[in-house]
């Protein structure tokens, strides 16, 4: 049996061989591992959370022949504005009478955060004289619902805020039945942070 000394000594001629072959292996993986270091491109980042808006509206009921002004909050459901949930509501200024009305619309929107055609609806509630016929009618409040359509813009160019369009209608009684066309216009509360893929 080879003692510990002798296998030394037998491999000492192979020592100077080992130890290039051991030089030439760490050469060649130092540049491997640098290249596994290598910083890569930044992944573009997804768009920004559309901001929710506030605006205000003015119309014209052309079914009770009253002016109409009332305001909205754009809520997005999807990062891109797709879907909305859109509190609003209205005033309706009739001769002698003020009508009040409170919607709370899903929006469906076809272009999303760069605007367009949509259509939205929901439940209404209207509180006004309903049985005008009798001197001693009060208030009430109704429930029914509504739906919109109409069409939106994204912020204009550098300014702060966006337009839309659209007609409402209504059905709250078999009596009412307001048809709301008004033009409004709608602030983002702050403006969202361009990414670097641009979007």
């Amino acid at each position: 049996m080879l003692s510990p000394r002798s296998i030394i000594t037998n491999l000492r001629p192979y020592a100077a061989s080992v130890t290039l072959l051991l030089a030439l292996a760490a050469g060649t993986a130092a540049p491997a591992s640098a290249q596994r270091r290598r910083p890569q491109p930044p992944t573009p980042q997804a768009a920004p959370w559309m901001p929710i808006t506030v605006g205000m509206r003015l119309g014209y009921d052309d079914q009770l022949s009253g002016t109409v002004l009332g305001g909205q909050i754009h809520i997005p459901v999807t990062r891109n504005g797709y879907v909305e949930i859109v509190p609003n509501g209205d005033i309706t200024f009739l001769n002698s009478l003020k009508e009040y009305e409170f919607n709370a619309d899903v929006l469906v929107s076809s272009g999303g955060r760069r605007g367009g055609l949509y259509v939205a609806a929901g439940p209404a509630w209207r509180n006004t004289i309903f049985n005008t016929r009798s001197p001693t009618a009060g208030r009430e409040t109704k429930v029914g619902w509504s739906i919109a359509v109409g069409l939106k813009s994204s912020p204009l160019g550098r300014t702060p805020f966006g337009t839309q369009i659209d007609v409402r209608w209504v059905f709250v009684d078999d009596v009412i039945k307001p048809r709301v066309i008004s033009f409004g216009v709608n602030f983002p509360l702050w403006r969202p942070r361009r990414t670097p893929s641009g979007r």
